[in-house]
């Protein structure tokens, strides 16, 4: 981990100019995170590791740390547990399914990711706009709507966010939303402009978002 994995990063991803970075800290997640207890024999040992990181990240680079994040749709709050005694900070989704297209979805999900989780593990809210791989697996399922879109980010913007109570360093929290695998065509959750809605999805952001920011 020391030497290989992490000499790599370093080396080819967190001193790339272009690397997230959020309130001075990089931003890592991992896919699988079931997998680190097996890899370093405990939480504590995934914790040592990520520990490790963090100060290297510091002492190296000149950042305030790194913050980890675990890729799961998990809202069982023992799930949630392991996870945070790993030494990770945030969770977020990778999609919400095939039922990810509908709005309500994505705000169950996100909700009781929020009720399970918010005295255990930051929950990083996750909009998915479906599950359409029909390029993988022959079949059509249905795109979240530009309107439910709308709806959705709105209800993430002045429901879901506000839910956090920071504290300290934990200014990063308040405006960070994830968007499921954005540009992912072979299982459909594309945002990216497209035959389908155009630049709706993109319009949608911003029109959300940006404009909110920049006025």
């Amino acid at each position: 981990f020391k030497t290989r994995f992490c000499d790599f990063w370093f080396e080819y991803f967190f001193t790339y100019p272009r690397y997230m970075v959020i309130e001075n800290k990089l931003v890592m997640s991992i896919f699988g995170p079931d997998k680190l207890k097996e890899s370093f024999g405990n939480a504590q040992g995934v914790r040592e590791a990520f520990e490790y990181l963090d100060k290297r990240v510091k002492d190296e680079l000149g950042y305030d740390g790194i913050i980890i994040m675990a890729c799961s749709s998990s809202s069982d709050s023992n799930s949630l547990s392991t996870l945070a005694n790993m030494g990770i900070d945030a969770v977020h989704a990778y999609g919400w399914g095939k039922t990810g297209y509908l709005a309500t979805v994505n705000q169950d999900n996100i909700a009781n990711q929020q009720k399970n989780g918010q005295e255990i593990i930051h929950n990083v809210p996750t909009l998915s706009v479906g599950f359409n791989n029909i390029a993988w697996a022959y079949t059509r399922q249905p795109m979240m709507t530009v309107e439910n879109m709308e709806q959705t980010l709105l209800w993430i913007r002045d429901k879901a966010l506000p839910r956090f109570e920071l504290k300290g360093d934990d200014d990063w929290k308040k405006n960070f939303v994830m968007l499921s695998t954005w540009n992912e065509y072979g299982e459909g959750t594309y945002m990216m402009p497209s035959g389908l809605n155009g630049f709706g999805y993109l319009d949608a952001l911003k029109k959300i978002f940006l404009f909110k920011i920049v006025f």
